[in-house]
């Protein structure tokens, strides 16, 4: 699926990833941040799966998920699902135009590389956000929990595979991941939410 509606990027957050905090940054380094920002819009391409699964068996390792391979291990992710009787699983990504354009930008000016990888940061945060009500729009009156992903907490990064086979990312939305547990594109995330209050 295909998200729309993002027209801007969120520069606070984007400033706050490069290290600007309590400090302003400069008329110049605003500018240049503009520009990136027009580029960025322009080439990126967001997009979103995801799937509902039953929460079939709470272990003393982990959760697992009713009609798939996955198991969720750690004790975070079992707080986070506890009196959730489903879970959502969901990959977004900006798709590799934009990792196309960092490259170019850093090969030319590495400041501009430097800015440009920020605020894809925090493009894809709120292609995240917006993902999330994406599909409490989509499942009716249900109330979501925060995200969770690979490599948070004790929920371990090698899990960030059985994440996209779940949801079949790669033949969606065009996510693969390298043997260093790296996902093409690199904006790209995955994570899951406990849903409570569906299918009552």
């Amino acid at each position: 699926m295909n998200i729309t509606g993002i027209n801007e990027i969120n520069k606070r957050e984007a400033y706050r990833y490069m290290g600007f905090r309590g400090s302003t940054p400069s008329d110049s380094f605003i500018a240049m941040t503009l520009e990136c920002e027009k580029k960025l819009l322009k080439v990126a391409k967001p997009k979103m799966v995801y799937r509902v699964f039953e929460t079939d068996d709470f272990t003393d390792d982990g959760v697992k998920l009713k009609g798939s391979s996955l198991f969720l291990k750690g004790q975070n992710i079992k707080k986070l699902l506890g009196g959730c009787r489903h879970a959502g699983i969901f990959a977004a990504t900006l798709g590799v135009g934009v990792d196309t354009l960092i490259r170019q930008l850093e090969a030319a000016d590495i400041t501009s590389g430097f800015i440009a990888d920020n605020l894809a940061s925090a493009l894809i945060e709120q292609v995240c956000d917006q993902t999330e009500k994406e599909i409490a729009n989509a499942l009716g009156s249900v109330t979501l929990t925060t995200r969770f992903s690979c490599g948070y907490g004790d929920l371990p990064l090698e899990s960030q595979g059985e994440f996209l086979k779940a949801v079949d990312a790669t033949k969606e939305i065009g996510i693969c991941m390298t043997d260093t547990l790296i996902m093409i594109p690199r904006k790209s995330v995955t994570a899951v939410m406990g849903i409570k209050d569906y299918g009552f």
